[in-house]
Order: structure tokens, then sequence, then C-alpha cells
């Protein structure tokens, strides 16, 4: 016997047939049944072994269901311990390619104000969750136990709990979820400190069972992703039945229920509608003969038993009912022949003694003896579908288009198109069209337009764009094709989105050069970037310490391809980089660039002696006399005012010579000295020489300066001499024809006459 919800086949043996081979008799009979199921635990004969975790959770017991048949349940009960997290997950679960499923629940939970001396952890619910996977991969430990990657359905509460007086009772809930993409899925509960047991747990969905309409016959339809989707189900003609209206196509809701039929077919000639408009039967007195003593037919609880033929009468087991009554549980009954072998609607393929086949879904064959069934109009076969393959058509536009801009470059992504045309090798393209809007016309993209990965036969939904003109219209549009998208005569249906770029940052700054570099300073200089897409507001110059790394840098603009850099450490290496900017923003910046300033040096002079001693680093590069001018103006401005404070001091110094007091002239000389100036220091007043540079140049790491040699000694003083690590000219001047410039570093001014021997020292 067939099971509940199973299809049943009645056939009439060929040594029933006549000599004229015309009475080939099939009936087809679909009961109501229950919704499909994919997993029910009262099925389970042996232990489900689930997965919990922790081990201490969830426990697998035996039970008894409401029939006292044997089932096999879970249950928890960690109430009086805090912080619980226990969970139980099923078998893996293949889907069918089912979109929404259903879960039954049968379950019972204490009370918690039943039990005495628990904390107010305590819960009266649990958590119901899934989790999709291509197969059954999952462990003890992955995917992780927690939400997401699991995907939560619901919060499961009773609607009644029963205490320590009472016996349980038994909440039933149902929850659905979906859409369902990969190949199945588990089901997992988690329980936060609830007193319960997981009685059943069934799994199943909904489908619409096939049935015939306007003389059409409709496929098993699975129901939609959602409760509230509407699946379209084709339909194709009855045997010896004709299209008068098209599409014919028939809605299955989200309850598994027929509505809304579309189309129609109707008897051709010769043929009269039989069977309560389900049939088109031949009009010959040997059909109706045959009709007329169909027997008495039964139907019970949806098993069919054999249909046995003696004489001209069909038996079914010892019993004979009226048609009419029968009808009453009858869904569909799919064709009944009274044609040759191979008859309208049916096929075969090959010769040999195999069978005729039903047309496959979306073909037709009008006539008897066919080897193939013809596509119907707007289906078609690929030249690799065999003529068992269903007929099949183009998909639907492609759907949930999301662009992103940025200045010049799209992002975009689509979602699948809603109907697949029947069909799994489904795939894109994307073309680009460039559009005017002052001639309101669009035309492909130039070739320089790069679709990343390619623009053609694209599987998965999602391309990047470069290289678009900026302030530019363009419109894209994405095809959905498949195998029979050749055979259309149609434009492949599409999906349009229309965006405007944006302006374009400029490029980056193809190289820095140091022109100039000083203890404490450098001047740079570099080229525009190639493509500037727009005028450039400024620049911006980013600059750190080499060893110290990008998170300290400093920053700095200039208004042209050119700036120096001020207040730097001496002898230490830099890492700059420029970019420019437009009213797009910011471009790249250049690639990092190593430069360093030059070493300090400070000289420490004897103080008897009134000379001026000027330090003047190697020449840097030449300047043009724009960049010259102010410093030249500077120069000039400064020499006066430093021959105006010669003379002052000369002054001074011959009132003190006739007065005879070193001292006093030396105090005088300190109201003349420049602010900021550092003052001359003996380094003979130290024993240690090293000593006398350290209290003067405090700045300067001692581990960069050594003593070379001693160059005197005696009276005047020794001589010593420091030397750093670059070339360097000492050069000593009279006071008179001094110059300040922006060369020097440090400045002594002995303050008497003539000169002495001084030290140098270099950093």
């Amino acid at each position: 016997m067939d099971s509940p919800g199973h299809e049943s086949l009645a056939c009439i043996p060929k040594s029933a047939e006549s000599p004229k081979n015309r009475h080939i008799q099939i009936v087809k009979f679909m009961p109501l049944g229950p919704p499909e199921t994919l997993m029910d635990t009262k099925w389970a004969t042996t232990e489900l072994a689930w997965t919990a975790h922790p081990e201490t959770g969830w426990e697998e017991v035996s039970g008894y269901d409401d029939a006292m048949n044997p089932i096999r349940t879970y249950q928890v009960c960690n109430v009086r311990e805090l912080n619980q997290n226990n969970w139980l997950r099923s078998d893996f679960i293949p889907r069918k390619d089912v979109l929404r499923v259903y879960v039954e629940m049968k379950f019972t939970v204490r009370d918690c104000n039943s039990i005495p001396n628990i904390p107010g952890s305590c819960k009266e619910t649990f958590n119901l969750f899934y989790y999709e996977s291509d197969s059954d991969s999952a462990t003890a430990t992955s995917p992780f136990w927690m939400e997401n990657p699991y995907v939560k359905v619901d919060t499961i509460a009773p609607d009644e709990s029963f205490s320590m007086l009472e016996s349980g009772r038994v909440n039933t809930k149902v929850r659905s979820f979906g859409p369902l993409s990969k190949a199945g899925f588990y089901l997992a509960f988690q329980d936060l400190g609830a007193c319960m047991s997981l009685i059943s747990v069934r799994v199943f969905y909904k489908k619409c069972s096939t049935t015939i309409a306007n003389f059409a016959v409709f496929p098993e339809t699975a129901t939609g992703a959602e409760a509230t989707s509407l699946v379209i189900a084709p339909g194709t003609c009855v045997p010896n039945a004709l299209e008068v209206s098209v599409p014919l196509k028939l809605y299955c809701n989200g309850d598994g229920e027929w509505m809304v039929p579309v189309g129609a077919c109707t008897c051709a000639a010769g043929f009269e509608p039989a069977m309560k408009d389900t049939q088109c039967q031949e009009e010959t007195d040997e059909a109706k003969k045959i009709i007329s003593s169909v027997p008495m037919l039964m139907m019970r609880h949806g098993n069919l038993e054999d249909l046995m033929l003696t004489g001209s009468e069909i038996a079914v087991g010892p019993e004979k009912v009226n048609l009419d009554e029968l009808t009453e549980v009858m869904i569909s009954i799919e064709e009944v022949v009274l044609q040759p072998a191979c008859g309208p609607g049916s096929f075969k393929s090959k010769q040999g003694d195999g069978p005729c086949f039903p047309c496959p879904a979306n073909s037709r064959a009008t006539s008897g003896a066919a080897s193939i069934c013809s596509c119907r109009n707007g289906y078609y076969r690929s030249d690799t579908d065999t003529p068992d393959s269903p007929c099949t058509t183009v998909p639907s536009a492609p759907r949930s288009v999301i662009s992103s801009v940025n200045e010049t470059l799209l992002l975009l992504e689509w979602s699948e198109p809603r109907d697949m045309g029947g069909r799994e090798d489904v795939f894109y393209s994307v073309i680009c069209k460039k559009c005017l809007p002052e001639r309101g016309m669009c035309s492909r993209c130039d070739d320089n337009v790069d679709i990343s990965p390619r623009h053609l036969g694209l599987t998965q939904r999602r391309v990047t764009v470069r290289n678009l003109q900026a302030h530019t219209q363009y419109s894209f549009e994405i095809q959905a094709l498949n195998g029979v998208s050749n055979k259309s005569p149609y434009t492949p249906q599409f999906a349009a989105v229309n965006i405007t770029t944006n302006q374009a940052a400029p490029s980056a700054v193809p190289t820095v050069h140091l022109m100039a570099a000083t203890a404490s300073t450098m001047s740079l200089s570099w080229l525009p970037p190639e493509k500037p897409n727009g005028i450039i507001l400024d620049y911006e110059i980013k600059y750190h310490e080499k060893d110290q790394g990008e998170a300290i840098a400093h920053t700095m603009t200039a208004q042209r391809s050119n700036a120096r850099i001020e207040g730097l450490k001496a002898g230490t290496p830099y890492v700059v980089q420029v970019r420019a900017r437009t009213v797009a923003g910011y471009g790249r910046y250049s690639s990092p660039a190593d430069f360093s300033t030059n070493l300090q040096k400070f000289f420490l002079f004897n103080p008897r002696g009134l000379t001026v001693f000027q330090f003047t680093p190697l020449a840097d590069p030449p300047k043009s006399w724009q960049e010259q001018l102010p410093l030249i103006v500077g120069s000039i401005t400064a020499a006066l005012v430093f021959i105006i404070a010669v003379v002052v001091i000369g002054i001074v110094c011959l009132r003190k010579q006739r007065n005879g007091s070193e001292s006093e002239y030396t105090e005088k000389l300190q109201q003349y000295i420049t602010p900021g100036m550092k003052v001359y220091i003996d380094p003979f007043t130290y024993e240690d020489p090293n000593e006398a540079v350290r209290e003067f140049a405090k700045e300067i790491d001692v581990s960069c300066v050594k003593i070379e040699e001693v160059i005197g000694a005696g009276n005047p003083p020794k001589l010593l001499s420091y030397r750093g690590k670059t070339a360097s000219h000492l050069q000593a001047i009279p006071l008179e024809d001094f110059t300040p410039s922006g060369t020097f570093t440090q400045l002594i001014v002995s303050p008497l006459p003539p000169p002495t021997p001084a030290t140098l020292v270099t950093f």
C-alpha cells in the first residue's frame, strides 16, 4: 500500500485490451494528505543523539506520547544554577528545494513560582535558532554556540506551565522561517535557565497538490519563501484539449491552496467534457460503453487497492461504490485516455518496448505517436537538453540593483531574478552606456571603461567599474540570461540604473625633490599631478621622523609646488610625502621620500679678542634670484642694524679702555647682544672640555661629539678641535665686516682684540 499523502495509480492490464488496442485506461488519484514532513522526532526508533552544549545541559530521555507510543525527548532543569546557556542542535535536515519550512514543537514548562528556593534567573521560555549549510559539517565546537552564526527564529513561550501538583501541560507552537538557499539546515534550541521538556519536533513544508482547472493540469507546487508569497505554477492542457487563452497558470498561496486561475483550455473537436470537466473524452459508442461500465471505485484512508478487470467491469477490492461518492475525496484525475499508445500529451523518444511518458513540463504533443513534445509558446529547450527535459523560459530581470559611486569608480550589486525560467544556469551581462543629456541619447561606453571581473557571462552578482569620466551621466543595464536565452527572439530582460559620477580627486604627486637643507629646515619642490582633474587648490605636506612612524606625523600646506619645512631636528632623517587637493578632495600621497637635515655646528671661542666667527655649511644648490630676493633684503637690513650695534660697541670699548676696566666693559657689552643669541662660554674654565660642550649645547646628544686632537696648549690656553660628520668652512672676519645671513648657526663675540685661538665643536 502507498503511505498517506502519496499518489496512487491504477492501471488496466494489457490483457484487457480489445483487439483494436484502443482501451488503455490510466486513472491517477491525489488524495488529500498532510503537509510534506522533512523530519519528525516521533519517527525515531533509537536515540536521537543530538548535539548538546554543554554536556551538563540538555539530556535525552525516553517517554510516551498521548497514544502511549514510545518517543525520544529532551529535558533540561538547571534552575538552581546561575548564568545558564544550554544549547541543543538537531541532525542535518535536507531542505529538498523548499524555500520556507515550518517547525512544530510540543513541550512542557515548569512554573518558576512552584519551585522553592531558586534564584531570580529562572526562565519559562527558550529560543529557537537555525543554521544553514551546504553539507553535514557541524561539529561539537563549530559553528560557535551563539547567535550569529545561528539565526534566531523566535523566543518560544508556553501558553500554560505546570506546578509540582499538576501533570505536565503540553504546549504546541509552530514557527516558520525562510527563505532557505543552501542544501540543508540544523535546528538549535537555547535554554537560559528553564525547567522544561521538549517532547517532539516536526519540520514540514506546505505545498499545493496536483490539480486540474479549466481543462488544464497544474503540477504539485511548493509554497513560496514568505507566508504571503504567491508561487506561479504553469499549466498544460489535458489530452484532447486546446489552449483558448494564455498563459495557463495557477497561483499557490502560502497555506498550500490554489487560487486565481489564469488562462483556460477547451475540448477539441470530436471530444466532449467528462469526469466533471476534467477530461475531454472521445465521442464513440465504444468509449461510452466502457465509461458506463466503469464500476464502483473505492478510496479508503487515502489508500487505493489494486484495480482488477473482469470482463467489462473494473473492481477495487471486494466492495464497489458509486463514482459520485469517490469524487468527494478525489483531488484530481490526471488522465483517462481512450487513444492509441502515445496519444496526445505523451511521447516515446526511443525505439523499443519502453512505455510512453507524459510530456515534460511546458511542452505538449497535440497528435499521437509523438517522439518529442514541442515546447509551448515562450518556452524552449537548449541544444544540450534531451527530449525528456522540460521546456524552460528566459529569466526575469535582476532585482534590487544597488549602485555606489565614489568619484569615478562605481560598484554595482544585484539580486537574482524572481523567476529563473526553470533553469539553474543563469548568468549576467553588464552593458555600459554614456549619456549626453543635451542630446537626449546614450551610446556604448569607450573601451577604456573597465568592468571587473568582466562584463559578459558573469556568474557572480557584483562588478566594479573603473575609469569613468568625472561629472558624466551613465546608464548601466544588468541583463539576466540562461541556457535558452539565445533561442528567444526577444532582448534579454534587464534592470537599469542611472548614475552620475562626481568630480575626481587629483592623481598622486609624481616625485618630491630636496632643494636645500640646514640643521633645522628643508626646502622642497615637486611637480604637479599628471591628472589634476580640476584646479589645484593647495598641497598638503606630511612629514615625520623616519624612526617614529606615521603615528606622530606633522602636516603643513603650500599654495605652490614648493615649500620650506622649519623646526626640524639637526642631523635627523625625515620621511616626506605630498598630495594635491581640488574641490573633490585630496588625491593620493606621493611615494615616501627620505631626506635628512644637516648637522648642527657650534663654536666655542676664547673670550679674549674681538673677532666674529661665521660658520658656512656646504654650499646649497644654486637658487634663482626670485627665491633669494627675501634673503638679500633681509641680509642688507640685518647688516645695517649690526653695523650700528658694532659702532655702539666700539664706543663703549674705547671708553672702557680709557677707564682700564675690562670687567665693566664686558658688562656694558651685554646690553648690545641681540636677544636670543647665546653668550660665549670659555671652555678652558672646565677641567674636562667635554663638560664645557655639554654645558653649552645641552640639546645635542654627547654621543655625536668627540675630541679628535689637541691643537695647542699653554698660554693662551689649549685649543681643542672637535669634528663632526660633515665637511665645513671656518671663516674669521673683522667685526665691522660681519653681515648676518641664514647660513650661520651660532656667533660668539669676544670682547677684546686681538683674536685668539678658538675651540671648534662640530655636531
